[in-house]
């Protein structure tokens, strides 16, 4: 950032400025895109968001920024920050918090909104043409791996996460065979982003920290 001591280390390829990330303020954002929420043409775009909340020095300014930018489509927003990391559905009309039960100051999210209804038209058009309630969704078998394996009462460690990750089998891969990268940020007194160029299962972590 310049002429500012703001550093930021940023997940992105070619054409996106910014997919996830932390900085050295001990900031972090990570993303799940939820198709199912109403966007918007004049909100704010994700990948930019995602530059927003980490330009911020503090956790409580991330969340602050989260809360009163309007949102251009429906994403999970875990925001992460040294002593929590909470969870927050988006749409253009509402932004709500998630919180599993029994996980005290910890989350988790894949791609199906579970308190946001702020429903996308086309989707309640898909819901009515199948016949079912727009809440009534499909079991995710990523949300379910994540469930087991990080259970209420234990607050996860950096070496259950990465487990958790690397879930596999047939009808529960956290990440699958087309995942191009996979990202842990740890925010202690020194924040580092563990980043893995491909599936986790196959590819190491390489550690990053900043200067």
């Amino acid at each position: 950032h310049d002429g500012s001591d703001l550093q930021s280390l940023v997940v992105a390829l070619p054409g996106l400025v910014g997919g996830n990330g932390l900085n050295n303020h001990r900031v972090a954002v990570g993303v799940n895109t939820i198709l199912q929420l109403r966007p918007c043409p004049d909100g704010l775009p994700v990948a930019f968001v995602v530059r927003g909340i980490l330009a911020q020095r503090s956790h409580a300014d991330a969340l602050a920024f989260l809360k009163r930018v309007k949102h251009a489509s429906g994403q999970a927003y875990t925001v992460g920050g040294p002593d929590h990391s909470p969870c927050f559905e988006a749409s253009a009309g509402e932004v709500l918090r998630w919180q599993p039960e029994g996980r005290d100051g910890w989350t988790w999210h894949t791609n199906h909104p579970l308190v946001n209804t702020d429903w996308s038209p086309s989707y309640l058009a898909i819901a009515k043409a199948d016949a079912r309630p727009p809440e009534k969704q499909m079991p995710c078998s990523r949300f379910e791996a994540l469930d087991r394996a990080l259970p209420a009462g234990k607050r996860p460690t950096f070496d259950d996460v990465v487990a958790a990750l690397r879930t596999t089998g047939p009808e529960t891969p956290v990440c699958n065979p087309m995942t191009y990268v996979c990202t842990v940020m740890v925010l202690g007194e020194k924040p580092e982003l563990h980043i893995s160029p491909g599936p986790p299962t196959k590819v190491p972590f390489q550690v990053l920290r900043f200067e």
